[in-house]
């Protein structure tokens, strides 16, 4: 099954005309120094320009970013400046985006009123994808704000310290723009048929170990237990889920015993509200001399009742989340973990159905992306006549 975003881009181009309806431009990211970029300078982001000095966007009216050498002192974009009065019902900041690192937390400046700035979003933010991806950001707007008087002066700045940014990622933007609550909700709920929405798992507190493992599958997180209280934490809901995404899954594999997990659904930021939701399944474990050659494993939790009686991630900018809480993980395991996300468990249920023809024998070795490889072979995970093998 494919994962799609929550905004597929099928029926992109006929939402994005029923409601992005007060547009916002990229500018630059305060570099530009006599029409030429300079990296020391601020934004420390690399982006392609005109002979004058102007931003160079594709058909789609789409920019690439990456960041450069200077990036570890924080990132940011700037929009232009508003071409008209902005009035107060809108307050969502939103963008179409590609990125080749997850990052968890995003700033948004109000200029030029005192730098006005939203309380920092944390969570999975922006998710690698092949697709285009939706990101929504609740603002809190003044009266100065895009004001009759005042609009000529103002615009945003779109700013992250997160640690993935240093130099190398880059960030594809297209369609940023300001909708109202109303607008942004009836967006992401009538994608009911969109597919996946995809998540990601950040750590609330420092009992889980994280690391990369690039062996892995082409690569994927993993995790081991370092404290008592071993927690992945999905992203902030901002966005309503869609109608029928009422299951929570995530694909793993994990050595040692087996044991059952605990789901919380929170409903507020520090904690105090949440809805306890105990295992139907385990977690199961795989020797771990057959851990690299094992077949992913997929745990699903269903709370559509728990959804359906708190109301949770239904409100648009409600920042809801859930835990995945691990105690019962031992201390010797390891944990893999990709493919976090919400599902419409009756769709999907139809869409993972499917015959393969059988396909006779013929020796040739594919890597785990289906390329097909010669000798020799590098290190790596590779499929031949339908087994997996390890080459060391």
């Amino acid at each position: 099954m494919n994962l799609k975003s929550l905004l597929s881009l099928a029926c992109l181009a006929a939402t994005l005309q029923a409601s992005a309806v007060y547009p916002i431009y990229f500018r630059d990211s305060g570099n530009i120094v006599d029409n030429k970029i300079v990296p020391e300078n601020g934004g420390h982001m690399e982006y392609p320009i005109d002979e004058n000095g102007k931003p160079i966007f594709d058909e789609d009216g789409a920019i690439t970013v990456t960041t450069n050498a200077y990036a570890d002192g924080g990132v940011w974009l700037r929009t232009q400046k508003l071409t008209s009065p902005c009035p107060m019902e809108y307050t969502i900041l939103a963008f179409e985006y590609k990125t080749n690192r997850q990052i968890n937390n995003l700033v948004v400046f109000q200029h030029e009123y005192n730098n006005i700035y939203i309380d920092q979003a944390h969570g999975p933010l922006l998710l690698v994808s092949d697709e285009y991806q939706t990101v929504y950001m609740p603002i809190v707007r003044n009266n100065q704000w895009g004001s009759e008087s005042d609009y000529a002066k103002n615009y945003f700045w779109i700013s992250t310290n997160d640690a993935n940014k240093a130099e190398g990622w880059a960030l594809t933007v297209k369609n940023i723009r300001l909708m109202t609550i109303e607008e942004a909700t009836a967006e992401c709920k009538n994608q009911a048929t969109a597919g996946d929405v995809l998540d990601a798992f950040s750590l609330p507190n420092a009992d889980f170990s994280k690391d990369f493992d690039p062996d892995m599958d082409g690569g994927s997180d993993i995790y081991v237990r370092s404290g008592g209280n071993p927690i992945l934490q999905s992203s902030n809901l901002v966005r309503p889920l869609p109608e029928g995404c009422t299951t929570f899954c995530f694909d793993y594999k994990l050595t040692g015993e087996s044991f059952a997990p605990k789901v919380y659904l929170h409903k507020k930021l520090d904690y105090t509200d949440m809805t306890v939701v105990a295992a139907t399944e385990n977690l199961e474990g795989t020797p771990e001399e057959e851990i690299y050659e094992a077949d992913w494993k997929t745990i699903k939790f269903d709370l559509s009742k728990e959804i359906n009686q708190i109301g949770f991630a239904s409100v648009f900018g409600s920042n809801h989340f859930l835990w995945v809480q691990c105690t019962g993980l031992p201390e010797t395991s390891m944990l893999w973990v990709k493919n976090v996300r919400w599902i419409n468990a009756t769709q999907s249920g139809i869409e993972d159905i499917t015959i393969a023809p059988e396909r006779p024998a013929d020796d040739r070795i594919f890597n785990i992306m289906g390329v097909e490889c010669k000798a020799p072979l590098a290190p790596g995970i590779y499929i031949q006549n339908g087994k997996k093998f390890i080459v060391k």
